[in-house]
C-alpha cells in the first residue's frame, strides 16, 4: 500500500497516464500528472494513411508503443478489422494490454527482454526472405530493428505514425514540496526533457529525487544525468505499481525499527507498581509468587517484542535480499550488454589496429623506395632508356632514334662526371659508333612511296588505251545544195572507213584486254605494291626486291610506256629497287650489360 507516501509523479502522455494513476490512488496513494510528452498527427500523414491502406500486404506489423497501438488500431477497425495473415508485433506488455481492448489475433511479444532486442529474439523472426514488414513508430527512433530484419532477408518499411511534442512545465513548485515526489518514466526522451525543465537551478534537487524507470537503457540514461536513487521496474503499468509499493514498504519498515524498539524498553519498570499497596497485608510466601509472576509477564513481553522485532527485521531483508536481488540482475544485464559493446567496440579496434599496420609496411615500403640514392635511381632511368632504344631498334629499325637515344644518355652520364660511371660510358660510346657506321634506312619514306604508287595505279593508260586520231570530213568548196548526195556519201564512207583500225604493236603479244582483265591486271599491280611495303617494314630485302621487279614488269608489258605517267611510276620503282633493305642493325647488349653490372656492384660490395 502506498498510504503516507510522498506523491508520485507520472510523466505518461496524456492519454496514457489514466490507468496508472488510477492504480497508485487506488493502492492509497497520490498520483500527479505531468505529462512530459505530447502525441501530436506527423508533419506529413500521407504515408501513414497510404500504409494503412495496404496493411494486408504485409505479413508482420509491427507496433512499437501504446501510441502507436492507439494511433493505428482505431482506424483499422473503422476501415474493416484487422486483416487476415498479418500478425501483430508488439514489445512489452503494456503494448499488449493496450492492444488487447481490440479485436486482431494474438500478437508476438518478447518473454523476458521488452525492448527491440526482446523482438529481435523472437523464433519467427528469425528467418524472414520475402517476408514483408512494417513498423509504426514515432518520429526518430533506433534504425536497429529495420537494419536487422532487412539483414534477415525481409522487406521493411518504416511509418511515422505520430510525432512526440515536448510540453513546458514549471518543475519549481513541485520539487519545494517536503518529502520530494517520486518520478516515474518510461521514455529516453521524456527523461531528457524533464532535465532540461529543471536547468541549472533545480538540477541537483531533482537529481536527489527516487526515481522509478520501465527498462535498463533507461536507468543508464538516468546515471548519466546525475540521478542517484534509480529503481528498475518490470514492464507495464502493474510492474510499476508493484515496484512502487515493494519501494514504500521497505521505507515504511524502516521508519517502524526505532519505535519498536522504545516500547519494549520501559516495559519491566512499569508492570511492578499495582501491587505496591498490599505488600503490607500479603503473606511473604503470596508476595513472592506475585513478584515471579510480574517477572513473568515482563519476559514473555520481551520476548514478544524481540520476536516481533526480529520477524520484521528478517521480512524487510527477505525484501531487500530480493531488491538487491533484482538490481544485482540487472547490473549483470547491463554488464552482458556493456560486454557485447565493448566486444564489438574490440572487434573494431582490431580492424583498425591491422589497418593501421597493413598502412605501417606499406609506409615502410614506399621509404625504402623513396630512400633509395641516387646512383641506384639514376642507373635505372637509364637502363629504361637503352631498353627503349633497343626495342626501336630490333622491332621497328628505327636507327635514327635509338642513335638519339644513346647520345642523350651519354650527355646525362657527361654532366654527372663521376668515375663509377666510365665502364657504362664506354659501353655506350662503342654502340654510338656502331649506330653511325650501320646505312640509315628511311623505312617510313620507303612506305609513303610505295603507298603513293599504288594510288597512282589506276590512272596508269594501259598499251590498248593510246587514242587513235579519227578521219576528218572535208567539206564541199561550193557548199550548194547541188552536192548534198556527194557530201552524204563521203560521210557514210568515213563512217565505214572509222569501223576497221589498224595499229602497229611492237611486241608479237596482241595486248587486248577485256575490262574485267583490265580491272584485275591494275588490282595485281597494287597487290605487289603492298607486298613490298610489307617486306620494307619487316627488313626483308629478298622480297622487297623481288616484289618491285614483278611489278615494273607489269608496268613495262601491259601499260603504255610512252606515257609521262608511266615513265615516273617506273623511276619511282627503279629508285625504290635501289635502296638496300634487310641489314641487320646492331644490338645494344654491350651497354645494357654494362648497366646491369653497374647496378649488381653496389650489392656485390654490401655482402
Amino acid at each position: 500500500m502506498l498510504r503516507a507516501s510522498p506523491a508520485i509523479v507520472v510523466t505518461r502522455p496524456a492519454g496514457q497516464a489514466p490507468r496508472l494513476i488510477e492504480a497508485i490512488q487506488a493502492a492509497g496513494g497520490t498520483a500527479l500528472a505531468l505529462p512530459l510528452l505530447d502525441i501530436a498527427e506527423p508533419v506529413d500523414a500521407a504515408p501513414f494513411r497510404a500504409a494503412l491502406a495496404r496493411l494486408a500486404e504485409f505479413d508482420y506489423a509491427v507496433l512499437v508503443s501504446p501510441s502507436a497501438i492507439e494511433r493505428v488500431l482505431p482506424r483499422v477497425i473503422e476501415a474493416g478489422g484487422w486483416p487476415d495473415g498479418v500478425t501483430p508485433v508488439v514489445v512489452g506488455e503494456g503494448s499488449a494490454n493496450t492492444l488487447a481492448a481490440y479485436a486482431t489475433p494474438a500478437p508476438l511479444k518478447p518473454a523476458e527482454r521488452f525492448d527491440s532486442e526482446g523482438v529481435l529474439a523472437l523464433d519467427p523472426l528469425q528467418q524472414l526472405d520475402g517476408k514483408r514488414i512494417v513498423i509504426f513508430r514515432g518520429d526518430g527512433g533506433r534504425e536497429l530493428m529495420a537494419d536487422t530484419f532487412r539483414a534477415r532477408g525481409a522487406e521493411v518499411e518504416v511509418v511515422e505514425a505520430y510525432r512526440r511534442l515536448k510540453p513546458s512545465h514549471d518543475l519549481a513548485p513541485l520539487l519545494a514540496t517536503e518529502p520530494l515526489p517520486v518520478f516515474t518514466t518510461t521514455s529516453s526522451d521524456a527523461l531528457r526533457h524533464l532535465m532540461g525543465l529543471a536547468g541549472e537551478s533545480l538540477r541537483e534537487r531533482l537529481q536527489s529525487a527516487v526515481l522509478f524507470v520501465s527498462h535498463q537503457r533507461i536507468a543508464a540514461l538516468a546515471s548519466d544525468l546525475g540521478f542517484s536513487r534509480i529503481v528498475v521496474t518490470t514492464n507495464g503499468d502493474e510492474g510499476m505499481l508493484q515496484s512502487l509499493c515493494d519501494w514504500f514498504k521497505h521505507s515504511m519498515d524502516d521508519k517502524m525499527d526505532a519505535p519498536l524498539a522504545s516500547d519494549n524498553a520501559p516495559q519491566p519498570a512499569a508492570e511492578p507498581t499495582s501491587p505496591a499497596p498490599q505488600a503490607n497485608v500479603a503473606a511473604p510466601r503470596r508476595g513472592g509468587m506475585n513478584l515471579g509472576v510480574v517477572v513473568g509477564g515482563v519476559a514473555i513481553v520481551l520476548v514478544a517484542a524481540h520476536w516481533l522485532s526480529t520477524t520484521q527485521q528478517i521480512t524487510r531483508l527477505q525484501l531487500e535480499a530480493g531488491s538487491f536481488n533484482k538490481e544485482s540482475r540487472q547490473l549483470a544485464e547491463k554488464n552482458v550488454e556493456l560486454t557485447r559493446q565493448l566486444q564489438s567496440r574490440f572487434s573494431v579496434f582490431e580492424s583498425k589496429l591491422s589497418e593501421s599496420q597493413n598502412q605501417q609496411v606499406a609506409l615502410e615500403a614506399m621509404y625504402q623506395e623513396l630512400s633509395r640514392s641516387r646512383d641506384e635511381a639514376s642507373l635505372a632511368d637509364i637502363e629504361q632508356a637503352l631498353m627503349l632504344a633497343s626495342q626501336h631498334l630490333q622491332l621497328a629499325g628505327n636507327v635514327r632514334l635509338s642513335l638519339i637515344s644513346l647520345q642523350n644518355i651519354d650527355q646525362r652520364l657527361q654532366g654527372l662526371n663521376q668515375p663509377q660511371w666510365l665502364a657504362v660510358r664506354r659501353a655506350i660510346a662503342l654502340d654510338i659508333e656502331k649506330l653511325k657506321k650501320f646505312p640509315f634506312v628511311d623505312t617510313v619514306g620507303i612506305a609513303v612511296k610505295l603507298d603513293g604508287l599504288v594510288s597512282a595505279v589506276d590512272a596508269l593508260p594501259l598499251v590498248v588505251e593510246q587514242p587513235q586520231p579519227r578521219p576528218r570530213l572535208v567539206a564541199s568548196p561550193d557548199g550548194g545544195d547541188s552536192n548534198v548526195v556527194s557530201r552524204l556519201w563521203g560521210e557514210l564512207w568515213g563512217e565505214i572507213k572509222g569501223l576497221v583500225r589498224v595499229r602497229r604493236l611492237d611486241k608479237q603479244e596482241p595486248l587486248l584486254l577485256s575490262p574485267e582483265q583490265a580491272f584485275f591486271l591494275r588490282e595485281n599491280l597494287k597487290l605487289r605494291l603492298l607486298d613490298a611495303r610489307m617486306a620494307n617494314l619487316q627488313r626483308d630485302g629478298t622480297t622487297f626486291r623481288a616484289d618491285l621487279q614483278l611489278a615494273q614488269r607489269y608496268v613495262e608489258r601491259y601499260f603504255d610506256a610512252a606515257s609521262p605517267l608511266v615513265k615516273g611510276f617506273k623511276d619511282s620503282m627503279t629508285q625504290l629497287g635501289a635502296v638496300e633493305i634487310g641489314n641487320e642493325p646492331p644490338s645494344l647488349e654491350a651497354s645494357l650489360a654494362a648497366v646491369r653490372d653497374a647496378k649488381l656492384r653496389p650489392e656485390r660490395s654490401g655482402k
